[in-house]
């Protein structure tokens, strides 16, 4: 057999192995590519799933907000309570020191003592002598569980 005979009948062989291989390769990649990806069902059992994970998990965050004060009535709590801080520190320049008292709480109160904004509650504020001066705490109260304590200290000076 010549040389060229014997390289035809080898190459011959070799691609008939080859195909045969890539025939059987191909083959066995098919299932395993079948088998790769998921089902269309597969998919829609894990969003339906994740769905109600998300609303087990969202549920109690709305009770607790829905329970949690507003911000917006927090800071309308506060600026109340800051004025009416104000205002009896205001009283304590024009009186004295040994005098001031809540002007809103005694005789005929100024028109600043009103609460123009409904739903909320301001205290009497409590104004009691410490040993450096006098402690006031002024609490606002207000719709959704808001409220306000300032407390401040005022010295005899």
């Amino acid at each position: 057999m010549t040389e060229k005979k014997r390289n035809f009948k080898v190459r011959l062989v070799y691609n008939i192995l080859s195909v045969g291989m890539i025939d059987i390769a191909s083959q066995r990649t098919g299932d395993c590519n079948r088998m790769k990806g998921y089902s269309l069902i597969e998919l829609i059992v894990f969003i339906v799933i994740i769905g109600l994970v998300s609303v087990a998990l969202l549920i109690p965050l709305n009770f607790i907000s829905e329970k949690s004060p507003n911000p917006i009535n927090q800071t309308t709590a506060l600026m109340l309570a800051q004025e009416r801080m104000e205002l009896i520190i205001g009283q304590r320049q024009l009186v004295g020191f040994t005098n001031f008292t809540d002007p809103c709480a005694v005789g005929s109160p100024p028109a600043i003592c009103t609460n123009p904004i409904t739903g909320f509650t301001v205290s009497t504020p409590v104004i009691s002598t410490i040993t450096s001066g006098k402690q006031m705490v002024v609490t606002v109260t207000g719709p959704g569980n808001s409220k306000a304590v300032l407390t401040t200290q005022v010295g005899n000076y």
